[in-house]
């Protein structure tokens, strides 16, 4: 079912102890905690089956019967004047939902970094890791509405234990050197989904990383200009190639408005900004 509806890992949420499930629900979308609630009912399901000595369907049937389920339900919900019988249903009711979907959608543009609104900054922050070596870096970048850049940098981390770590240092940086070089709203973009939920769920955080994700919500709270998102790999290139950057080549620098060539072209490989 991972593989067909791109469910999330359960491992991350193990350090949240019996409210694993409402962490790991928190900050989803209605689309994506369906999938999750339902792919948990049917393991419930099977387990009952094993429990009363009845043989246990196989996975491959169990995702057959998900994939299924879903697509009747959300048929009716979103085109509850089809007619099954008939055959008369919507080519795709839902982007993403099942694989049926039209070529419209296959044909969409790819997506790109989109400029903030007038009067309003964007910083980008990325984490880089490598297990092997144990070393990380940061990478994060600010810009306003016309998408002229007002300060990029990386940073290394010597001591790195996880992806996870990597993206909440950005994080806490980013907004840390962005208080200081405006007083315009900012919206904060980061592609890691786990690190959004982090920040805006309400329950106690009980990671290895609590002492950061609160030490950014006390930020936050401080300063309410901030508004953390969650964006696609796509849209995020420019701090994710100066995380890399700043851990591939062990440095740590900031640029204001200007910065050496060939990190310039950083940003020009992030494509041209979409109003």
């Amino acid at each position: 079912m991972k593989d067909e509806w791109q469910l999330p890992d359960t491992a991350p949420w193990a350090n949240y102890g019996d409210e694993w499930v409402l962490a790991l629900l928190d900050g989803q979308s209605e689309l994506q905690r369906t999938r999750i609630l339902m792919t948990l009912w049917r393991c419930w399901h099977i387990r009952n089956e094993i429990v009363h000595d009845k043989p246990a369907a196989s996975i491959e049937s169990s995702r057959r019967f998900l994939c299924s389920y879903l697509d009747s339900l959300m048929t009716i919900k979103h085109c509850p004047q089809s007619d099954d019988v008939k055959g008369k249903q919507p080519a795709a009711y839902m982007l993403g939902v099942g694989k049926n979907v039209d070529k419209k959608q296959k044909l969409s543009p790819p997506l790109s970094w989109r400029k903030p609104d007038a009067g309003a900054v964007k910083l980008n922050v990325d984490g880089s890791y490598n297990e092997t070596s144990g070393e990380g870096g940061t990478g994060m970048i600010l810009r306003d509405n016309t998408g002229a850049v007002l300060f990029l940098a990386c940073r290394f981390l010597p001591l790195c234990s996880s992806p996870l770590e990597a993206e909440l240092q950005a994080c806490l940086e980013g907004i840390q050197k962005a208080r200081s070089w405006t007083d315009l709203p900012c919206v904060v973009e980061s592609e890691c989904k786990e690190v959004v939920s982090m920040l805006s769920m309400t329950l106690a955080n009980r990671s290895h990383f609590a002492h950061v994700v609160q030490e950014i919500k006390e930020l936050l709270k401080d300063d309410p200009r901030f508004q953390i998102v969650a964006v696609f790999r796509q849209q995020n290139k420019a701090s994710h190639l100066l995380a890399n950057f700043g851990r591939s080549t062990a440095r740590t620098v900031t640029w204001i408005r200007s910065a050496p060539e060939n990190v310039l072209a950083v940003c020009l490989q992030e494509g041209p900004p979409v109003a």
